[in-house]
């Protein structure tokens, strides 16, 4: 099993920069490219800027890609496939961070996996202030770090109650969260009484059924507005949104930004960067 070097990182590294315990990596990788498999000594979030890969971790297998953010733990056994030229930044926390963060409350430990929102948008500025000259740039990638572990922490789900019937509802409304499905819907599905869903339903995700239902669709809409040029209305439509209104006003509530302000940020570069 190779062990990767605190800092270092597989692929072509384009940017790499130390801030405050911090190490933050720009890799770059050719399609068709692999990467065996590897452990790193500390955790680390990978915001996947471009391209796509998958990824063998434990007995699974996951297709990340533009837009997807994961939190590997330290430790952390996985190879990697690249399907096309992929940019990914990567924030490695040392062991002053993990005491820090230990400290506070949340933790770095087991595998998280999200899509657009948020926690891409910290990417976003992450990757900024890594490539500022400012003076001031260390400063607020420290803040932004911190953001990003506090925004993590409340990405986790709560630890698991044993019922295996929650985790059908889960997967029942991933199947099926673009054309509404209702509450007894689901529960009928699972085969529970509504008001059993609803409440264990919150407990464990700390969300609705309809605010589940409402992050999955603007996940669906932050992935396809990354990855494709399609109209803002056929992505509204497909994720089930009633119109292009209807996915701005929501998409904004949960991200900051308009779709069309997300897709310009999201936009490949022109060129390759030249190595700094």
């Amino acid at each position: 099993m190779m062990r990767v070097l605190a800092g270092s990182f597989c692929g072509t590294q384009i940017l790499k920069r130390q801030v405050a315990g911090l190490h933050i990596v720009e890799t770059s990788y050719a399609p068709d490219e692999s990467v065996p498999w590897h452990v790193h000594r500390w955790p680390y979030v990978t915001f996947v800027l471009r391209g796509g890969y998958s990824e063998d971790c434990g007995r699974r297998t996951w297709e990340l890609a533009e837009g997807d953010v994961v939190l590997h733990e330290a430790g952390e056994a996985h190879a990697d496939r690249i399907h096309a030229e992929s940019y990914l930044l990567n924030l490695e926390f040392t062991q002053p961070w993990v005491d820090r963060i230990k400290g506070c409350g949340p933790s770095l430990q087991g595998r998280i996996n999200a899509s657009g929102g948020y926690l891409l948008q910290l990417g976003n500025r992450l990757h900024r202030e890594a490539w500022s000259d400012e003076r001031i740039s260390s400063l607020c990638i420290e803040g932004l770090a911190l953001e990003l572990i506090a925004e993590v922490a409340q990405a986790r789900p709560p630890a698991s109650r044993g019922s295996r019937w929650l985790e059908e509802a889960v997967e029942y409304l991933h199947a099926h969260f673009c054309r509404s499905p209702s509450l007894q819907e689901v529960a009928d599905a699972v085969g529970v009484h509504p008001v059993h869903l609803a409440r264990e339903f919150h407990r464990r995700e700390r969300l609705t059924v309809g605010e589940y239902i409402r992050k999955l669709r603007v996940e669906l809409a932050c992935r396809e507005l990354a990855r494709t040029d399609r109209p803002v209305v056929d992505i509204a439509l497909q994720a089930g949104f009633a119109d292009h209104s209807h996915l701005t006003r929501v998409f904004r509530a949960h991200t900051g930004v308009t779709p069309t302000e997300f897709r310009r940020l999201h936009a490949p570069p022109a060129a390759p960067r030249a190595a700094r």
